[in-house]
């Protein structure tokens, strides 16, 4: 990448564990694109997913039902939306035979536990399933809370993906967004401090597979994944999105993807 920023016409976003929808929504609104980097863009092709099924997600979150048919009623000349549910952020291959995306958004990631190793193979897993439906100029976001960027290792799962941080700033969330929790109705916005309420910042990424800017900070060095030798065939079970870390049997395979 020369440092350009490649935007087409016509803007295919797909954005991805996006609680009640509420981000999706705010995309009908053109002062909210200013985040994905679209000047020029007259258009936009969006398709919103949650992981939660249709059922789940209504009954989950109180907004979600207004939240779907504002997105799907829309009569905005300038936005096409398509929603989608039960979609795994780090599973995309069903949308591998369409056409690939210019934005890949994925805001505040959690698997509903406090497991630092679980989000670190979260973000690894994710940024490989998203590179294979991004398109070649295209971006992929990540916005982390608070310290979550340092614990979660943000950069150097990306860069071990092969992807580059070509920004990172707070991040402003537009107007009607909320952040939800993975497993209720109730907001992370706010976090108490002596008793009075704050808001919660957060860090917005910018990834891409070209030159980083100067001004991004290198990947934090983390531990490399352990690797058995492949010369060892009782080591069959591998993870490549984890760099190739192996496993000696099936469970132990499927309990690190969890």
């Amino acid at each position: 990448m020369d440092g350009a920023v490649h935007v087409p016409e016509c803007l295919r976003v797909l954005t991805v564990g996006d609680g009640d929808l509420s981000y999706s929504r705010s995309l009908l609104e053109k002062d909210n694109w200013t985040d994905l980097d679209v000047n020029g863009a007259a258009s936009m092709d969006l398709t919103a997913t949650t992981y939660d099924s249709l059922a789940s997600l209504v009954d989950k979150y109180a907004m979600a039902a207004s939240n779907i048919e504002a997105l799907t009623t829309t009569s905005a000349p300038f936005i096409n939306v398509n929603v989608r549910h039960e979609v795994d952020a780090t599973n995309l291959s069903s949308f591998a035979n369409a056409l690939h995306f210019d934005r890949i958004v994925f805001h505040h990631p959690h698997t509903g536990v406090e497991d630092v190793h679980r989000h670190r193979r979260l973000l690894s897993h994710f940024f490989h399933a998203a590179l294979q439906v991004l398109n070649p100029h295209g971006f992929i976001y990540v916005t982390l809370a608070r310290d979550q960027p340092d614990r979660w290792e943000i950069l150097s799962r990306a860069s071990a993906a092969s992807l580059t941080c070509l920004m990172q700033s707070v991040w402003t969330p537009p107007k009607g967004y909320t952040r939800k929790r993975h497993q209720s109705d109730k907001s992370f916005h706010h976090v108490l401090l002596h008793g009075a309420k704050l808001q919660q910042e957060s860090t917005l990424f910018r990834f891409g597979r070209g030159v980083a800017s100067s001004s991004i900070l290198p990947p934090q060095s983390a531990a490399p994944p352990v690797v058995v030798s492949l010369g060892n065939p009782e080591w069959e079970f591998a993870c490549d999105e984890c760099g190739g870390k192996r496993f000696a049997t099936l469970q132990g395979h499927k309990t690190h993807m969890r």
